[in-house]
């Protein structure tokens, strides 16, 4: 019998989307402990559902353009930034952003976060 691991080194894909989802489950149930809690990150990836943001122990979360309540933010496709259209914040890949844990669902492997300054 061939391991799950076996099978990615393999050139499996099916096996490399289950370690990818097995990693994610288990990243979002070690975060249900820290719900409310504040970290550092980096902006990962903006797409015009929202900011993923990767932590320094490699957790990524997404932060949804709804939870954005500081202003109506849009995604600027040809700069890959999340522009406020009130105020004009701009959030850019890379970008260092502070946020607190506001849901980890295990089930689902999701992990959603706020920027820490909006929340205070």
């Amino acid at each position: 019998m061939i391991r799950t691991k076996d099978k990615a080194d393999a050139g499996h894909p099916e096996a490399d989307v289950s370690v990818i989802y097995t990693d994610k489950m288990k990243k979002a149930e070690y975060m249900q402990q820290h719900i409310g809690e504040e970290y550092e990150g980096v902006i990962s990836s903006i797409t015009s559902w929202g900011m993923y943001v990767e932590l320094p122990n490699t957790i990524e979360g997404l932060i949804h353009v709804a939870n954005l309540y500081d202003d109506r933010y849009y995604y600027n496709e040809n700069t890959h930034e999340m522009v406020g259209s009130d105020l004009g914040k701009v959030y850019k890949l890379g970008q260092s952003i502070r946020v607190r844990v506001l849901d980890a669902d295990k089930e689902n492997a999701t992990i959603d976060f706020v920027p820490a300054a909006i929340w205070g």
